[in-house]
């Protein structure tokens, strides 16, 4: 009797660790689909979603098109959703491939709530969560598959730094989203200085050696594409200190701040204005993290590593600008592009967390006041997205369908000017 008692009460204990990750992931859903609704009740194919992986997996088959780079890389979860996609009708692609995008978004929140990162308590938890779910200026990294790599980007260093897993099945999840997220983009590459140190410290844990040598495998294999894919000319190598801290001050601090569309609006200040706008902000923004890294622990610092290498990839990666000092000029005026400074932006996120949590009043203080400079307005300023252009993928896709066999039919779909072509 007592044996089925503690059975009993074994398996109590186990559903009410499964019960935290099932409602957060719940609140993650119904809050990215309330950023914008249009990704469920109209959706439509975004850019390469359409123009690239939907086309190549109908061409070449599902399975041949994952061994096609894209962009210089292999971005494998992308070719898996277009891949899964072509089971069902072709109008039905869109929303298949949002929801796939839709759960790649919520999986670092999932494990956030998850018994795994237990060492956290849970004010600390429920803040990063919902900073993560309503973080301002991610409306390109928002649902869609296509930029779902900036998410798996966050979910590596997530899986790393959460405790082991206790069950065979925890420790084979981790391994699947580490194949996924090392072979869909660059980022393996990046992290995988700061996971070898995390292994080293951590005393060199099975579980993190198995994560380590899938990352090395994905390295070599992205490495690979990078050095053998068609490379872009470097742009020339002058650095414009003003410019750098622009973009800096104005793509990572004052996005969060006010919010992506008001964020450029200060780079457009002149003269002395824009001096006075950007360098205050860029060096109350170093500070941030500056105290945050002292004050942080080793996982902290290690994302923020990770993190300022995102930075400057983002930053000094080879572009058809000229020189870099236009390329940061570009970047700090445009509306587009602010997916490579995502992690960034989280990162900071993260030091005002943990000055929250520092134990120092005066630095409680500090991240205090910039969390509520958030939420105040720049989670007003950039809570809804707005919806894609309709471009009424299905009756263009019955139009094309319908037509005379063998002439090739373009949908156009988002964002406006792309198109892609349908063979018949």
């Amino acid at each position: 009797m007592a044996a089925i008692d503690a059975s009993v009460a074994a398996r109590g204990r186990r559903w009410r660790h499964v019960i935290p990750p099932i409602l957060v992931a719940i609140v993650a859903v119904a809050t990215v689909t309330a950023r914008r609704p249009d990704a469920v009740t109209n959706p439509q194919f975004w850019a390469e979603d359409g123009a690239v992986f939907f086309t190549q997996a109908r061409q070449l088959g599902g399975f041949h098109a994952l061994f096609v780079s894209y962009a210089g890389y292999l971005q494998t979860a992308s070719r898996l959703v277009a891949w899964f996609a072509q089971a069902f009708p072709a109008r039905q692609a869109p929303l298949i491939y949002n929801l796939f995008g839709l759960a790649v978004q919520c999986l670092p929140v999932v494990y956030l709530a998850s018994r795994r990162y237990d060492r956290l308590s849970w004010r600390i938890r429920l803040l990063l969560i919902a900073l993560y779910l309503l973080v301002p200026a991610s409306g390109e990294v928002d649902v869609t598959i296509t930029n779902s790599l900036w998410h798996l980007a966050v979910l590596m260093p997530v899986i790393v730094f959460a405790a082991p897993p206790k069950r065979w099945y925890g420790l084979l999840t981790d391994v699947a989203l580490f194949v996924v997220a090392a072979l869909s983009g660059p980022f393996c590459i990046f992290l995988l200085p700061f996971l070898a140190y995390y292994w080293w410290r951590q005393h060199r844990p099975r579980w993190l050696t198995a994560l380590l040598i899938v990352d090395l495998a994905g390295c070599l294999v992205q490495g690979a594409e990078l050095t053998l894919g068609p490379n872009s000319r470097p742009p020339a190598f002058t650095v414009d200190i003003h410019r750098l801290v622009s973009v800096i001050a104005v793509r990572v601090f004052l996005s969060l701040v006010v919010g992506q569309r008001a964020a450029p609006r200060f780079a457009k200040f002149s003269g002395s204005l824009q001096a006075l706008t950007v360098y205050p902000v860029f060096f109350a923004g170093a500070a941030l993290v500056v105290a945050a890294w002292v004050k942080g622990s080793t996982q902290v610092r290690l994302f923020f590593g990770y993190a300022g290498v995102l930075l400057a990839s983002a930053l000094f990666v080879p572009s058809s600008a000229s020189t870099l000092t236009s390329y940061w000029q570009g970047l700090t005026l445009a509306d587009g592009g602010q997916r490579y400074f995502f992690v960034p932006m989280l990162a900071v996120i993260v030091a005002a967390v943990v000055l929250i949590a520092s134990g120092t009043r005066w630095l409680s203080a500090v991240g205090v006041v910039f969390l509520l400079a958030i939420v105040l307005l720049g989670v007003p300023t950039d809570f809804r997205y707005q919806p894609y252009r309709d471009f009424r993928f299905g009756q263009n896709l019955t139009r094309c369908l319908s037509g005379p066999l063998g002439s090739p039919c373009a949908i156009p779909i988002n964002p406006p000017g792309w198109a892609f072509t349908l063979p018949r």
